[in-house]
Formats: structure tokens, C-alpha cells, sequence
């Protein structure tokens, strides 16, 4: 079987990653960043992601260029009993 082709994506100015929440899925992500910066590094490597993360990761390095963090809304990060946060949600679209 061949694999499949596309064509070559050279013009990738930002790559966005929705989070991988917890530390441990955040530590088996790490190959994946890695991967996608050396094959893009001159993208922006974005992690829409938690705010832990994103003070865990500020002056660290690794692939990851910057951390927004995603505020919690019912399926993305709360429980479904969790109101959102209209204006974080707001702030943050």
C-alpha cells in the first residue's frame, strides 16, 4: 500500500493544539509538539490550552512557542453542570 500524498505545506505560519489537559496527557503530547515544530518551525507552535500549563511552560524550553488558556465551558474542560463564563468565553473568542 503507498502512502498517501499532499501537497507541501510550506507557507504554515501557526499551529494551534487544543489541549492536552491533564500532565500526564500533556507528557505523552510532548512527541507530537516536537514533531510538529520540526516540521514546521517556522510556524508558531500555539497551545490552547490550561492555565497551568501555561505558567509551567513560560521560559521553559520545547516546542511550544506560547500557551492561551482556553476557559472552561461544558465540553471543553467543565463538567456539564458547570455554568460557563460568558465573559471569559467572550475574551477569549
Amino acid at each position: 500500500m503507498s502512502r498517501p500524498t499532499c501537497p507541501p505545506l510550506d507557507d504554515v505560519r501557526k499551529i494551534v493544539v487544543l489541549r492536552p489537559s491533564a500532565v500526564g496527557d500533556f507528557v505523552f503530547a510532548l512527541p507530537a509538539l516536537q514533531a510538529l515544530k520540526q516540521a514546521w518551525p517556522q510556524a508558531e507552535l500555539v497551545l490552547a490550552g490550561k492555565a497551568w500549563q501555561r505558567t509551567f511552560l513560560r521560559g521553559r524550553a520545547g516546542p511550544v512557542d506560547r500557551v492561551v488558556a482556553v476557559p472552561p465551558v461544558r465540553g471543553v474542560g467543565a463538567s456539564a453542570e458547570m455554568e460557563a463564563d460568558t465573559a471569559a468565553v467572550e475574551r477569549f473568542v
